[in-house]
C-alpha cells in the first residue's frame, strides 16, 4: 500500500456541498409522492377532517349534506371516513365545512385491506 498525504485524501471525501442537490431531489420527490398519494378520488371512501372544535352534531350534518354515508370515525378529533359513489365528493365536502379531504389508502392512510369492502359498489357484499 502506498501512503497517501492529507491533500490527496481531502480531495477523494465528499463534501457536505456535493450531496446537498442529492438530498433536496429526494426530498421534493418525496413530496410529490407523498401529495400524489393522499389526492383524494372523485368518489368512493375518503378520510375528512373538519374543524376538531365544532360539535359532533355538526360534523355528522356536514357529511349528511354533502350527500355522502358515514363510514366510520377517524383517529383525530373531528375526522370521519366518508363515501359516496356521486362524482365531486371533494369539493361537496370541503362546500359543507371541511378542513381536508384525503385518500385513506394512500401512503399515510388505512392501508388497502378496506379497499376491497369498497370495490363494487356501496351497500353491497
Amino acid at each position: 500500500m502506498e501512503a497517501r498525504t492529507v491533500q490527496q485524501l481531502s480531495q477523494e471525501v465528499l463534501s457536505v456541498r456535493d450531496i446537498i442537490p442529492t438530498l433536496l431531489m429526494t426530498a421534493a420527490a418525496l413530496l410529490c409522492l407523498a401529495v400524489m398519494s393522499v389526492t383524494p378520488p372523485t368518489s368512493g371512501v375518503m378520510l375528512v377532517q373538519f374543524n376538531p372544535f365544532a360539535s359532533q352534531n355538526d360534523h355528522v350534518g356536514a357529511i349528511v349534506s354533502a350527500d355522502a354515508l358515514l363510514v366510520g370515525t377517524g383517529k383525530l378529533p373531528g375526522s370521519f371516513l366518508v363515501a359516496s359513489e356521486k362524482a365531486g365528493l371533494p369539493e361537496r365536502l370541503h362546500n359543507a365545512g371541511a378542513l381536508a379531504v384525503v385518500d385513506p389508502y394512500g401512503a399515510t392512510g388505512c392501508g388497502a385491506a378496506g379497499k376491497a369492502r369498497w370495490k363494487s359498489g356501496l351497500g353491497q357484499n
